[in-house]
């Protein structure tokens, strides 16, 4: 999986998918990052502080299992071999249940409190130790 920059594809699946258009191929060049189009959904990875990117994602109902995984898991490896990202960090809402049972299959990945919200956090040290050796 590569990146995209295909402005009008992000806002669609954004719109499709989240309910609400995110015009992420903005924010990425306002900030610095990544989108990825997978199998019905999007990856954006936007660029915090140091080296740290912010995930935002949404996939279709029909997409949110093998196909969510996959595509998150590609997005993540592309971004850890191809830049000097050290964590992917995403706030989720405790409610949203179908993202933090992702966790377990995403590697390297994990939640803890932070608040009224959950931290979901992967590092490149963990991403490297939990991902299949080839």
């Amino acid at each position: 999986m590569n990146p995209t920059t295909d402005r009008d594809l992000v806002k669609a699946v954004t719109a499709s998918t989240l309910g609400v258009e995110i015009d992420g191929v903005a924010l990425i060049e306002k900030f610095g990052g990544y989108a990825f189009e997978g199998d019905g959904g999007v990856v954006l990875l936007v660029k915090c502080e140091g080296n740290t990117y912010k995930l935002t994602m949404g996939f279709d109902v029909g997409s949110r299992g093998k196909a969510a995984i996959a595509a998150l898991n590609d997005a993540f490896a592309w971004l850890f071999n191809n830049t000097d990202a050290e964590e992917i960090i995403g706030l989720v809402s405790p409610d949203n249940t179908a993202c933090i049972a992702l966790a377990p299959y995403i590697y390297g990945a994990s939640f803890r409190d932070s608040g009224n919200t959950k931290l979901g956090s992967i590092t490149r040290k963990t991403w490297q130790a939990a991902r299949p050796k080839a």
